[in-house]
């Protein structure tokens, strides 16, 4: 509690959190978790993760490590944009509604996207990787 509480703050003040921090929370009405640089992040993340919806998993370079840092963009069918968020991951866990969701992850110049459905049963995930980073 008291790490994702620092890790909400450094956020709020403009600032990269620690590594291992993890930061929850609600932007444009959806539910995140989002974290997850070493193991035992991860680890602690995992355990949360069955009350979100969808995963997303961010990777980088020919040996796929995880990969923070990312800018996320996530749009309904309409193209609206319904979660937004800097300097995220390697894991985001969201709690978004059943349909189908266009994720747009940026980490410097490269753009990866992916079609995230969601069926209202379960959790989907999304893998997006950065071969250069």
């Amino acid at each position: 509690m008291v790490r994702t509480a620092l890790a909400g703050a450094f956020l709020a003040a403009g600032i990269t959190p620690p590594a291992a921090a993890k930061v929850t929370g609600i932007r444009e009405g959806v539910r995140y978790l989002a974290g997850g640089v070493g193991i035992e992040a991860r680890k602690a993340m995992r355990a949360e993760a069955r009350d979100y919806t969808a995963m997303l998993s961010f990777s980088g370079g020919k040996d796929e490590h995880y990969l923070a840092n990312v800018d996320l963009t996530v749009r309904d069918q309409r193209g609206a944009i319904v979660f937004e968020i800097a300097r995220a991951g390697p894991l985001v866990y969201l709690d978004l509604e059943a349909g189908r969701y266009r994720v747009e992850a940026r980490h410097g110049k490269l753009l990866r996207t992916a079609t995230l459905t969601l069926d209202g049963v379960g959790q989907s995930a999304a893998y997006l990787h950065f071969p250069a980073a």
